[in-house]
């Protein structure tokens, strides 16, 4: 971005807390919108999985695209009611591509964090980590570059996507003057996003130390089996470790904890648990008196609104088998064990 002039003076800023104030209303009125199409499209919704965001995405780039433009004055619903308006560098509203730019700045950082991205291997490799450096690019460097800006940038309170588009938010009451951004807060905000690779460098020099060893190796495989269940778009696998502690002295517990997300609502979640645990335990090998428990969930997750709903059910992996073979599961799980200490 060039030395461009801002126009404005320090009275017609508009503060980062009233706009805060605005982008919760407008957060809020999206919200209710999104929950609408949810209610409307609920099974659709479902079925999308971590899908749904880029639905949300749309229907947030539809409502700031236009209002943050030159289109309908630079100002949003929220913005209207808290004396707030965006300008470019010749103090109007900013063009159509202007915002556009200045909303994905905003938007993708936001609806990618979270985000589920299902991949046939699970091993690092060159591609694997392209990916994991550019979101960690995304999300951790512009989280980092915003928190930055918004405690430090004084002098014109642009945030990220105003500094990228050169563009600044006034009161639209006000008259402007011009003051220039502090070429450090740019320089700093830029080492900021550059460095937000970090988490995923770090990240997957951590999972090279554990793929391998213990368990793992085949708990990839398990849930890479669990993920050939046509209704499920998630799975994960993990092991709690517990010190139990009775009558007949101190022990080791391992608790085996299945999670999967199914793209269609069930009346009833018990037989697909019954599934899944199946297929866990015939690919791990657990031994009967293994205690296995299994959490099924189903929702939507548009980014800006979610609705899921869960069910867990804990037992021996005997107790699961039986289960398999009549379709029944007990009323109730076995109370958990006292005295347990979490490693």
């Amino acid at each position: 971005m060039n030395n461009e002039a801002i126009p404005q003076r320090s009275v017609a800023l508009g503060g980062y807390w009233r706009r805060f104030g605005a982008f919760a209303i407008d957060m809020l009125l999206l919200s209710a919108v999104a929950h609408l199409m949810a209610w409307a499209f609920r099974d659709g919704f479902i079925h999308l999985g971590p899908h749904g965001r880029l639905v949300g995405g749309l229907l947030f780039l539809a409502y700031f695209l236009p209002q943050d433009s030159a289109l309908k004055g630079g100002q949003t619903l929220g913005k209207r009611l808290l004396d707030l308006k965006v300008v470019d560098t010749k103090n109007k509203p900013p063009s159509v591509v202007r915002t556009l730019a200045r909303t994905m700045v905003l938007a993708v950082p936001v609806f990618l964090n979270g985000y589920y991205f299902a991949c046939d291997g699970f091993a690092p490799s060159w591609w694997m980590m392209a990916l994991s450096c550019l979101l960690s690019l995304i999300v951790f460097g512009s989280f980092a570059a915003f928190v930055y800006l918004w405690l430090f940038n004084r002098r014109s309170k642009q945030l990220l996507h105003d500094l990228v588009t050169g563009t600044v938010v006034v009161r639209a009451s006000s008259e402007s003057a011009t003051v220039v951004t502090a070429h450090v807060h740019k320089i700093i905000a830029g080492v900021l996003c550059i460095l937000g690779i970090v988490p995923a460098l770090v990240g997957t020099n951590l999972a090279k130390q554990i793929i391998g060893q213990g368990s793992f190796p085949g708990m990839v495989a398990a849930q890479k089996e669990i993920q050939t269940l046509p209704e499920v778009t998630q799975a994960s696998i993990t092991e709690q470790h517990a010190f139990i502690t009775d009558s007949t002295g101190t022990r080791e517990n391992v608790v085996l904890i299945v999670t999967v997300t199914l793209n269609q609502k069930y009346d009833d979640l018990k037989p697909e648990a019954i599934r899944v645990a199946s297929k866990a335990i015939s690919s791990l090998k657990i031994a009967d008196n293994m205690r296995v428990s299994v959490i099924v969930c189903y929702g939507y997750d548009l980014g800006i609104a979610t609705s899921s709903y869960n069910m867990r059910e804990t037992h021996t992996a005997k107790t699961w088998k039986e289960a398999a073979s009549s379709g029944l599961l007990p009323d109730e799980t076995a109370a958990p064990p006292s005295k347990t200490v979490p490693i």
